[in-house]
């Protein structure tokens, strides 16, 4: 995300060189603001009408108590003649009328209450807290969730003074399940008071394993930290998930005896006396899945994801949430859990308080601590600052010395993940082939067998570090010129998101090294050239179906396997290898050779997004009740309002990527808005969950409704409008059917005209339109969004590969070759299913 600019090199003519002075070398030691002052308050207690206050003054009480104590229902003849009324604004939107006549209402009030403003008014609200400028894109959405409050105050599972808040968002990861859940683990080991946990799946898996290691290496460090001859002070675990169980017949909130444990991998008490962990199975029958993901710890950090716990080779996606938001997920964790909280959670009766030395980014914030690259990072930038400290006078040879030395500390930090693999290789008992095996894989080497190995947690680091280390290797020297120049933001962000080798001037030319100087030739362009839905990708689809176009990938690089002084590879085939290898070792039912040719942009393959520093900015609870009874009537909540009101207000652009999209709303949006003229851009699965999708009444597979959608729009002379793309793994040059379970993507996220996104749990199928209980957010940060976008696209090579043809919506390779000649087993699901669909769907993630 970030571009280098050197204040002093940027004046400099392009063509001619730049020399560095005393000033910009010893500047390396000056340290970068990673740090952002909070507003000052003293702790307050929770809202008045939020369940926490009400558990906080009832301990005994169970949350179903809390919930009909604050928000009993209305009378059933009221929610009756309301129901018409929010089913119609969610479906057709609010008139400008009832908008206004809602603003007048309400509108003041719920901004003051969310801390937002309009960008008229006044900096600060009634207590004297500075609030944030909310869009009008951003404003008219959230007025249109308000009317569904109106017959179900808790149809967004968030009180409504709660729902809308603000946040800062340190840190996205999107990549692979292991490098989420290592993201899990290095928050809950650093829980003090309590651990909320949510997911749909928990399957006994390796990922489970990271968990359940977490919960134990917690335990421990709670009794460490215990006084000597002090009881312990047990750190609170809540956990919820949904299995299937004869008890939710009468029990939708069925608690799980410890007897149940073993068999799913937790912890038994006398496993973990450290801490105290109790457990709830949600679902509620026939088809009211609990769908949500997402975690909180001391009620200071917040983590919302679209993967399960379990092991799927999926690309996914979670953020790091730190302020205010978190009460909010604090009150959707409660009502989910329903039950007496026994023992109770020990921050019920708190609420957030912001960090009195300012919100964290990158190297500076705990939780990301263990990261390999934040690691790295910062052993980097230490070693910058002492030499800097240490030189008073400079040579011709400096700069090489220095280069050297950071090489060195970079090759130190990422050499860390291998060594950790080497003693769980070790200790694997296999004898010395397994040794010789690990030591050949860290030196770039390695090739191994088919297998079917499940991932475990030596993975993600093993994996990780060639990745750290090619980061490393393409920015090291503009990292280091960044640092004496003194006008580098964070170190730790800037090599984090795939940006270019070299340096970028204000002026927007590139900077090269040459024997020690700088020069600058190149101009450069965005990542890929060609960004998804723009008329040059659509341009680009034609010359492939005219077969001129001999291939969309840079030339690939030299045979030569180039490596660093350590001996790894640091271009060629290595690269590939390992990428591939970081996505076959994940869940996958058989391994995927890589199909894409070697290059540069493999490079941009970037898990952690470690965003700007920013001040906290406004975001919203945009959720879902889980709806048990068939039928495609439950429409009146949060997330379906939001989803919506982006599509009708946007004016410019919908970005979509989703694994299954076929719920007839969202389907009647999308005409709507390309026949606006509004740009919609698809990134769907090639065949997910098809068995599911086919019974009747479930809106049809995911090819079915993109041949459907291009038929409604092509008579009218509106096609042009959609773009869809299959998703295509980054080391692929086609899609991959999802059945296959090789390379899928499982993340739920929406963009409206480059400033508003909604993300977190739902998709946009039947099941979570209808059905589910969800959890998502939406936001306003247009700086935000663009660097989720830019990793989105530079994390996978759908933009590049996955594009359908418009004329028909069917995908076809640049020698127009279409999915059935690449996959003779492929074909469209269509007609019921049977017993097996229904039970598929029941049971879809």
């Amino acid at each position: 995300m970030y571009s280098h600019a050197s204040s002093s090199s940027s004046s400099t003519p392009p063509g001619a060189t730049a020399t560095v002075t005393k000033r910009d070398f010893l500047a390396a030691s000056q340290e970068h603001p990673t740090r952002i002052p909070a507003s000052a308050s003293p702790p307050s207690p929770p809202h008045p009408l939020s369940l926490s206050a009400y558990l906080a003054a009832h301990p005994e009480a169970t949350v179903k108590k809390a919930l009909k104590k604050t928000y009993p229902k209305p009378n059933p003849l009221i929610r009756l003649a309301r129901r018409f009324k929010v089913r119609h604004s969610v479906i057709h939107g609010l008139t400008d009328k009832e908008m206004q006549k809602l603003e007048e209402k309400e509108g003041k009030l719920k901004r003051d209450q969310a801390g937002w403003r309009l960008e008229h008014e006044p900096a600060t609200g009634p207590d004297g807290r500075p609030r944030v400028v909310v869009s009008p894109l951003f404003w008219k959405v959230y007025l249109s969730i308000l009317p569904t409050l109106e017959r179900d105050p808790l149809s967004g599972l968030v009180p409504p003074p709660l729902l809308g808040s603000t946040t800062t968002m340190p840190l996205s990861v999107i990549s692979l399940i292991p490098d989420i859940m290592r993201h899990y683990r290095d928050v809950i080991v650093r829980a003090e008071k309590e651990v909320f946990l949510v997911t749909n799946y928990w399957q006994p898996s390796n990922s489970v394993q990271t968990i359940t290691d977490a919960l134990r290496e917690l335990s421990t460090n709670t009794i460490a930290r215990t006084p000597a001859g002090q009881p312990v002070k047990k750190v609170v675990v809540k956990l919820v998930y949904d299995r299937g169980t004869l008890e939710q017949i009468w029990n939708a909130h069925a608690p799980v005896p410890t007897t149940g444990w073993e068999a799913m991998k937790i912890p038994l008490p006398e496993e973990v006396p450290g801490i105290d962990i109790e457990v709830v199975n949600f679902h509620r029958l026939l088809l009211g899945t609990f769908h949500a993901k997402f975690l909180i710890v001391d009620r200071k950090v917040a983590l919302i994801n679209s993967n399960n716990i379990q092991d799927r080779p999926n690309l996914e996606m979670m953020q790091h949430f730190e302020g205010p938001i978190v009460d909010s997920f604090y009150e959707t964790g409660l009502h989910s859990w329903f039950n007496k909280l026994s023992p109770m959670l020990p921050c019920v009766g708190d609420t957030y308080q912001a960090p009195s030395d300012g919100y964290k980014f990158g190297h500076d914030n705990p939780y990301f601590a263990d990261i390999e690259i934040v690691k790295a990072a910062k052993d980097a930038r230490m070693l910058l600052r002492q030499e800097a400290a240490q030189v008073h006078d400079m040579d011709e040879n400096a700069l090489d010395r220095f280069r050297g030395m950071v090489r060195k500390a970079m090759e130190q930090a990422t050499t860390t993940a291998n060594e950790r693999w080497d003693e769980i290789m070790a200790g694997a008992g296999e004898g010395e082939g397994i040794g010789a095996w690990a030591g050949r894989m860290r030196a770039g080497f390695y090739t191994r067998p088919n297998s079917r190995r499940p991932s475990f947690d030596g993975h993600t680091r093993r994996n990780s570090a060639p990745i750290v280390q090619r980061h490393f290797d393409r920015l090291d020297m503009a990292t280091i010129d960044s640092e004496m120049s003194g006008n580098s933001p964070t170190l730790v962000n800037e090599y984090t998101n795939g940006d270019a080798p070299s340096t970028t001037t204000k002026s927007g030319n590139k900077e090269s090294f040459d024997n020690g100087q700088i020069s600058r030739k190149i101009k450069i362009a965005e990542p890929d050239g060609i960004m998804p839905g723009s008329h040059d990708a659509e341009a680009r689809h034609k010359h492939i179906q005219d077969g001129s176009e001999a291939s969309t990938m840079p030339p690939s690089a030299t045979s030569t396997l180039k490596v660093d002084s350590a001996g790894r590879p640091r271009s060629g085939s290595g690269r590939l290898q390992q990428l591939t290898e970081k996505f076959n070792a994940t869940g996958v039912l058989s391994e995927a050779a890589a199909t894409v040719e070697d290059n540069d942009d493999l490079d941009d393959f970037a898990p952690h997004v470690l965003h700007k520093p920013h001040t906290p900015f406004p975001i919203a609870m945009v959720n879902r009740k889980p709806h048990g009874m068939p039928g495609h009537h439950d429409i009146r909540n949060p997330q379906n309002a939001a989803w919506l009101a982006g599509c009708r207000y946007a004016q410019h652009k919908i970005f979509i990527q989703t694994p299954t999209l076929n719920a007839r709303p969202i389907k009647r949006a999308i005409k709507q808005a390309c026949r606006r003229g509004v740009e919609v851009v698809l990134y769907l699965d090639l065949g997910f969950n098809d068995k599911g999708e086919s019974i009747p009444f479930q809106g049809g597979t995911n090819e079915e409704v993109v041949v459907e959608l291009y038929d409604k729009l092509r008579p009218e002379k509106k096609e042009q409008y959609l773009k869809v793309y299959w998703y295509t793994g980054k080391d692929q040059i086609r899609p991959l059917n999802a059945v296959k379970k090789q390379r899928n993507c499982h993340i739920k996220f929406a963009m409206f005209d480059d400033e508003v996104a909604i993300f977190g749990n739902g998709n946009q199928d039947t099941q979570s339109w209808m059905h589910s209980q969800e959890t998502n957010v939406m936001i306003y940060n247009r700086e935000i969004v663009k660097e989720m976008m830019h990793t989105l696209h530079t994390n996978q090579n759908t933009h590049r590969y996955g594009l359908v043809d418009p004329a028909d919506g069917l995908w076809r390779d640049k020698d127009g070759k279409d999915l059935k000649t690449w996959d003779p087993n492929h074909k469209k699901a269509s007609g019921s299913m049977g017993l097996a669909g229904i039970i598929e769907t029941i049971k879809k993630m």
